[in-house]
């Protein structure tokens, strides 16, 4: 890793400003306790999760984070134990939405949302369908997070 990264240095931005810190406060999200940042591309944060939908009551994603943020992001539940992804059996489960979003037998290694640079291909659809959530340059990680949080923590649980 290039510690003069742009990328990397416009990441560290995003988590001072305050949509990413409100999730941490609001215990929506945080980095995984000792992040190791010299990994990038390569990121590791956790998510909160209503225990109906994940035993453990939360969820980690490593996200890759290449061309970040001119590239849309990419992550895949992750074992932070064994430090390697997460077996399907483990990945949340619950709602319509969320068993979409969270869908091993689509792929393993990413996610099935609008924000996901693996799942963006061939669904030019999504473009339209959901404008707010498509990736573009000005969006930040906080954005995908906010999208995956609002399927694993239903309102009335946060």
């Amino acid at each position: 890793m290039n510690p003069d990264s742009p990328e990397l240095s416009l990441f560290r931005a995003h988590l001072e400003e305050a949509p990413f810190l409100n999730g941490v406060d609001g215990g929506r999200w945080q980095l995984v306790p000792n992040e190791d940042l010299a990994q990038w591309p390569y990121v590791r944060i956790e998510l909160r999760c209503d225990p109906r939908f994940s035993a453990e009551g939360r969820v980690v994603l490593r996200f890759n984070l290449d061309g970040y943020t001119a590239k849309a992001p990419t992550a895949q539940p992750w074992d932070v134990e064994r430090n390697e992804p997460l077996p399907s059996a483990r990945w949340p489960k619950g709602s319509s939405h969320l068993n979409a979003i969270f869908n091993p037998s689509w792929k393993t290694t990413a996610l099935y949302m609008p924000c996901d640079r693996v799942a963006m291909e061939g669904h030019d659809g999504w473009k339209q369908t959901f404008a707010q959530w498509w990736w573009t340059p000005k969006h930040t990680v906080t954005d995908y997070l906010m999208f995956v949080s609002r399927h694993l923590l239903p309102s009335g649980n946060e």
